[in-house]
């Protein structure tokens, strides 16, 4: 099988697209397939390194339209082709959906109004929030489940990391490019520790600032290395105590060895991703790194060098949460029938970022028995329309059943692998995009995100699109709760028998629309 991936590099960009292209490009060989890039602007150590990593390269140049992407992929008929670029719109991907290929879209903040790709994928943390829109048939790879690694990695991603008292190893790491300087200031900022530190800079191959750079080290008491081309970013991360960053792909390869970072942001598209890590805990963060002055980074990174119990606890929580299978995981996507059979989607388990959906037919025996207890507890059956009380046996034949059944699946939803509820779709119809839903909370104030989730997985998952929700007509906190996520109550009101009382019920519904 072939792959196309159009991905460019400069000196404004960086080399992150390129980069993580490579990594799943990795992938895709080590499943025995051919790889072709087409880039524009690739530095000629970036473009040795994706030749000697096995790809086919193929240069553009700048002023080139994207006519000569789509006469490559016309000549080459890929079986896939990937795009990773803000600069490429729904129409490019329109266009390559023409030429027959399969499409795969990789982004970070759904700046598009609605994708036109088979598989889109943002391994960002948090990215199951955004409002991305595809149409029919799009599927949506959204979280760190499916970040994208290099092989190099793996290697150093299992071995232990010693946490000294007092950090002195510092890697800085600002990107490919840096076109405003701003490891400079991260440099300066270095003045404001007395702690003997041991510094490596990596100075990217598109960075047009390297003799600026080395000026500004020879004037520190602090001991400086200087990097260009680093052919193994595994070792030299894996040196590090800590790390000075940005906010883009780098990330993801700091969390899978550890490493403690504190996050600089240097274009508005991470301040997305950089905020839900850092309230996540997951990394300190100094903001806008053209914003802050070096005194201020130099304070956060003394905080962090110094607070041996932060660096751990930053440390085990980023290696929770990315375990380097992304790649295979999309290539596994990518290589299976793209088209949902919903026999087997509907039993699946699904990951969004630190939520886990886990569907009731891959329970263990220990999570049958924590539902039953929490469906038949007096706090969530109040507001069941049916309200009995379920016995063992009941119970047990009603998830023995969701084996055969095509219409109606259960999940239990778990945040940071702490069970908080449940989410379901019943009555599904796979030919109109339409299903009843339901959730029910074990954990106060969880309700926002297990609906954020079951709807995101509905949408962009499951490709359903019309949602019912059927409610006691006296649950008035489950109505407004509904509203907020864009329900209405519909016309007329139907009614329920619970426990021998005739009961009112409302309906609301929810319609999205590419």
């Amino acid at each position: 099988m072939k792959l196309v991936i159009r991905a460019d590099a400069d000196t404004v960009i960086g080399t992150g697209h390129v980069m993580r292209g490579l990594a799943l490009a990795q992938a895709w060989q080590e499943k025995g397939g051919e790889v072709l890039f087409l880039t524009a602007g690739g530095h000629k150590a970036l473009v040795e390194r994706l030749v000697k990593e096995g790809c086919q390269v193929r240069q553009l140049q700048p002023r080139d339209g994207f006519d000569k992407t789509l006469a490559v992929i016309g000549q080459e008929q890929p079986d896939w082709v990937v795009l990773d670029g803000y600069h490429f719109t729904s129409v490019h991907q329109r266009e390559i959906k023409k030429l027959g290929a399969k499409l795969l879209v990789m982004d970070d903040y759904a700046h598009l109004p609605c994708y036109c790709a088979d598989l889109v994928v943002n391994q960002n943390f948090g990215a199951e929030k955004l409002p991305y829109q595809g149409e029919a048939g799009s599927r949506f790879l959204l979280g760190p489940t499916y970040a994208l690694l290099r092989r190099e990695f793996r290697e150093y991603g299992q071995k232990p990391r010693e946490m000294p008292s007092v950090a002195t190893k510092l890697l800085i790491t600002l990107g490919g490019a840096d076109p405003n300087n701003l490891t400079q200031k991260v440099i300066k900022a270095l003045n404001r520790s007395d702690i003997p530190l041991q510094v490596k800079v990596v100075v990217g191959p598109q960075n047009p600032h390297r003799a600026s750079l080395l000026t500004a080290g020879a004037s520190l008491r602090q001991r400086l290395e200087f990097f260009e081309a680093v052919p193994d970013m595994a070792k030299v991360m894996a040196w590090a105590d800590i790390a000075v960053t940005a906010g883009g792909s780098t990330l993801w390869e700091l969390c899978f060895l550890g490493v403690p970072a504190l996050v600089g942001i240097i274009a508005d598209n991470q301040e997305f991703p950089v905020s839900n890590l850092t309230q996540g805990g997951y990394v300190l963060s100094v903001g806008h790194l053209n914003k802050v002055q070096p005194n201020q980074i130099g304070d956060a990174l003394n905080m962090l060098l110094e607070n041996r119990n932060l660096r751990e606890e930053l440390h085990t929580r980023c290696k929770n949460l990315v375990d380097g299978s992304g790649g295979y995981r999309v290539v596994h996507e990518m290589q299976i029938n793209h088209k949902i059979d919903f026999n087997e989607s509907l039993k699946k388990d699904y990951f969004f970022g630190n939520i886990t959906f886990k569907n009731f037919v891959n329970l263990s025996e220990d999570d049958k028995y924590m539902v039953l207890q929490w469906r038949n507890s007096p706090e969530i059956r109040q507001w069941m329309l049916t309200n009995h009380i379920i016995s063992q046996a009941e119970h047990n034949s009603f998830i023995n059943r969701l084996l055969y059944d095509n219409f109606n699946s259960y999940w239990i939803v778990f945040e940071n692998n702490k069970p908080i509820g449940v989410g379901n779709f019943q009555h599904i119809d796979i030919y109109n995009g339409k299903t009843h839903l339901g959730i029910y909370t074990v954990s106060k104030g969880k309700g926002k995100i297990i609906m954020q989730n079951l709807l995101n997985l509905g949408f962009n998952f499951l490709n359903l699109t019309y949602f019912i929700c059927d409610i006691l007509a006296e649950n008035i906190t489950a109505i407004n709760f509904y509203k907020k996520f864009g329900f209405t109550l519909e016309e007329g009101v139907n009614y329920v028998k619970r426990g021998g009382v005739v009961t009112k019920v409302v309906r609301m519904s929810l319609k999205y629309s590419c």
